[in-house]
């Protein structure tokens, strides 16, 4: 049996690539009926697609996350695992 770690990992990796794959189908579908049906493609349609370009790199920060075991309680974290799990975001900031 899998321990309580192992799941909170597993279900942070299904639900970011559950959310991406789902965002990546709205995103394209709405550029394809924007830009070919309607042939309107606005700020707003370019303004997701870069937001789309932005967030696979946050998926993969989570994604690696969950090796240093992000989503368990702060008291359960070791001081190293903390401070480079933090260290990962700085180039971010």
């Amino acid at each position: 049996m899998a321990s309580d770690e192992d799941q909170r990992n597993m279900a942070i990796k299904v639900v970011a690539g559950l959310f991406m794959s789902i965002a990546t189908v709205a995103v394209m579908l709405r550029c394809y009926v924007r830009g070919w049906i309607v042939k309107a493609f606005g700020w707003d349609d370019s303004s997701m697609v870069m937001a789309m370009v932005i967030c696979p790199p946050l998926i993969a920060l989570y994604l690696r996350h969950t090796y240093h075991h992000i989503g368990l309680v702060c008291n359960v974290l070791w001081v190293h695992d903390w401070s480079r799990s933090t260290w990962q975001w700085t180039p971010l900031v």
